[in-house]
């Protein structure tokens, strides 16, 4: 069986489907299986939506992606909690567009004024700060740029940054021995095995 050879399985309806590229012995790899069990961040399929047994972890998210990630994340309701119309011409006619008009309903910061480029890859700060705003958890103040040497004092995303990191979502870059650097790289890009690892302990840390 493929427990044996250590790699995530999920059960996708009656199906069982083996993740190949995430073994269990992975950092990311309970982090994956909860996103997967949950269907808010799922193995990769093909056109007939059959899966492809792939996850596909070091493949990055984009702002769509980031979009419908938050809003099943959060439980909002597609359908009936977010009437009204899409201000993003780029998401429009997209598999996105009810996922981007909910978050822009929403208010989440990257969203709301219908500007941001849905294809182009998500940034650090950008992913903490609307998984914080999709379980509408409150922006500490506090000591801000304290816990991280490349997180100013000026940059909006400060309070969802530190917040996280004191909540324990996130904790920032590590050396080879695993020591903290106090980096946190909040313009680097985001993957999908990053994204599962804060929405998942979002998920065990905002909600009941």
């Amino acid at each position: 069986s493929a427990q044996m050879h250590g790699y995530v399985e999920v059960t996708i309806g009656t199906e069982i489907v083996v993740l190949t590229d995430v073994s269990h012995d992975q950092w990311f790899a309970q982090y994956v299986e909860d996103m997967a069990r949950r269907r808010i961040i799922g193995g990769y399929a093909d056109a007939e939506g059959k899966p492809l047994g792939k996850y596909g972890p070091g493949d990055p998210v984009t702002v769509e992606q980031l979009a419908k990630i938050a809003v099943q994340a959060a439980g909002v309701q597609v359908e009936g909690d977010c009437p009204g119309v899409l201000k993003n011409d780029g998401a429009a006619g997209r598999w996105s567009e009810p996922f981007m008009r909910c978050a822009e309903q929403r208010g989440w910061s990257v969203f709301s004024d219908g500007t941001v480029d849905p294809l182009r890859t998500a940034l650090r700060f950008e992913v903490v700060t609307t998984v914080l705003e999709a379980f509408e958890r409150s922006m500490e103040g506090g000591s801000a740029g304290a816990i991280f040497r490349d997180v100013s004092n000026t940059m909006p995303a400060r309070y969802a940054i530190q917040t996280a990191a004191m909540d324990g979502i996130v904790s920032g870059y590590t050396d080879a021995d695993g020591k903290l650097t106090g980096y946190f790289g909040p313009f680097d890009t985001v993957n999908r095995a990053e994204t599962a690892k804060i929405v998942s302990l979002a998920l065990a840390t905002y909600v009941p």
